[in-house]
């Protein structure tokens, strides 16, 4: 957890709130906020009214960065779980799917990391 926590510092995530405007009047309003560490994450999470697509999308983007090029499928899925625990024992499960048995070594998408039918590996280990 500390190093996806100080992976997220000065990260910026914008999301989405709703304001109210008035009666039975709302505006969504995008708002792009600098992280600091993972418990400004996870406050900034808990405290969105709509808890959006954009927490789980700032995890993949940690889970599929570089610095993770040549780490296990095992150690990858240790650091997702850690993640997903983090966020659950603070009363806030977030759901996100992540394939840990992309090889970071190849060229591979976002996407392709994230959906488990997407993506046959080429090379097995």
């Amino acid at each position: 957890m500390w190093h996806f926590s100080n992976w997220l510092h000065d990260k910026p995530i914008t999301v989405k709130q709703i304001i109210p405007v008035g009666v039975d009047l709302q505006k969504i309003v995008s708002n792009t906020i600098v992280l600091d560490t993972v418990d400004s994450l996870l406050d900034l999470y808990q405290n969105s009214a709509n808890q959006g697509p954009e927490f789980a999308q700032m995890i993949k983007m940690y889970l599929m960065d570089d610095i993770h090029k040549k780490k296990s499928a095992k150690y990858m899925n240790n650091i997702k779980c850690s993640i997903s625990a983090y966020f659950k024992l603070n009363d806030s499960e977030i759901k996100f799917s992540f394939n840990e048995n992309v090889d970071r070594d190849d060229s591979v998408t976002l996407a392709d990391g994230t959906k488990s039918d997407s993506f046959v590996p080429t090379k097995f280990v």
